[in-house]
């Protein structure tokens, strides 16, 4: 759990394993992305949001993102070789 606005905990996440998804997801631009076994995409649902304005999903996300990161780091996952 993270911080959110009001504690609403608006923010889902899909795992994304298909390696032809990950593949169409780094498009171009983010090569570096085709290496990864696994991508999670944080989304925010405005239903769940409690706020009046969607300013503050990207910010809900980006803090969820942030807690998800640090225990993943804290697991050792992400280590490159």
């Amino acid at each position: 759990m993270a911080p959110s606005w009001a504690n609403k905990q608006c923010c889902r996440y899909v795992v994304v394993k298909d390696k032809a998804k990950i593949q169409e997801l780094a498009g171009g631009f983010n090569g570096w992305l085709k290496q990864a076994p696994v991508i999670i995409v944080a989304c925010a649902d405005p239903k769940d949001a409690g706020a009046t304005t969607h300013e503050l999903l990207p910010c809900g996300c980006g803090i969820s993102m942030q807690e998800l990161i640090l225990a993943a780091t804290d697991m050792e996952l992400g280590h490159a070789g």
